[in-house]
């Protein structure tokens, strides 16, 4: 008999079904199975290798005091809601308004570089919050005053995050040259024969010298051991000599780890090209 203070849906059982397909013969064991958690067989669909079972159980319901105070909670969450905007207009519009302030405080604005020297232009970049990367085509970029700037990416005024990199595309410096002055008489210097170039002992045919190789062989060295390397070129330096167009120069040098711990090694390095532009094609260290 059903109460006349309950509804018919609130009387009703409802159920959850559930469909289990096993291989035939071990029906017994799915049934046994599903019925040990707590569902009840219904039936079953048996085929040629696989048979289907088929299960419910009642579902459980939701107290009607839940739905209750779910939904007074709601109708609290609407009132704070319009109270919010009718009281506090003021405060949410500058609340708004910070986020855009903060994302324009930290962005960077890309400082102008072209034509300058690479050092400079590679300081005011950093000083400015920003990294530098090179691009000097099929060169690497050893000594940064050697080059000049011509063009950047981002230009100048772009506005830039923290820390982002401008490339810097450059071409090696023009070397100056001296032009000599004669102080002999103008015909003794049109019938005198023009006397070639005295190379020095420790430069290469291209112009390259033992300084600059050295100051290459550093730079690469940094490059190869980033947590510290510093090469002894002078006191520590054991041997030196042109050889052909390259020089090749043999140093002692401290080398530090990951770890910070500090080692001696024997470092070997050749170098080409030329004052503006020194090449590495050698390096080991051991």
């Amino acid at each position: 008999m059903v109460d006349e203070n309950t509804t018919p849906d609130e009387s009703a059982p409802r159920y959850e079904t559930k469909s289990v397909t096993t291989v035939r013969g071990l029906e017994a064991r799915s049934r046994s199975k599903w019925e040990s958690a707590g569902w009840e067989f219904v039936s079953q669909d048996e085929g040629m290798l696989r048979t289907t079972l088929q299960f419910r159980r009642p579902k459980k319901l939701t107290p009607r005091w839940v739905w209750i105070a779910g939904g007074s909670v709601a109708a609290l969450a609407v009132v704070a809601i319009v109270l919010g905007s009718v009281f506090g207009d003021g405060d949410t519009k500058a609340d708004a308004s910070a986020p855009t302030a903060t994302a324009t405080a930290a962005s960077i604005s890309v400082p102008d570089v072209s034509g300058l020297a690479g050092d400079k232009a590679k300081k005011n970049i950093t000083d400015a919050g920003l990294a530098v990367k090179w691009d000097a085509g099929d060169e690497s970029v050893w000594v940064a005053s050697n080059w000049m700037v011509l063009e950047q990416s981002p230009k100048a005024g772009t506005r830039a995050a923290k820390d982002a990199t401008v490339t810097l595309k450059v071409e090696p410096k023009a070397e100056e040259t001296a032009t000599p002055t004669s102080t002999a008489p103008p015909e003794q210097t049109e019938s005198a024969e023009p006397a070639a170039p005295a190379q020095a002992a420790n430069t290469t045919p291209s112009g390259l010298d033992f300084g600059w190789a050295s100051t290459a062989c550093q730079q690469y060295g940094e490059q190869e051991f980033p947590y510290g390397f510093k090469g002894h070129t002078l006191i520590g330096l054991l041997a030196q000599e042109v050889r052909g167009d390259e020089i090749y120069l043999k140093f002692e040098a401290d080398i530090t780890n990951g770890f910070g711990a500090e080692r001696k090694a024997n470092v070997e390095c050749s170098v080409g090209g030329t004052n503006g532009s020194p090449n590495v094609t050698y390096f080991i260290a051991y």
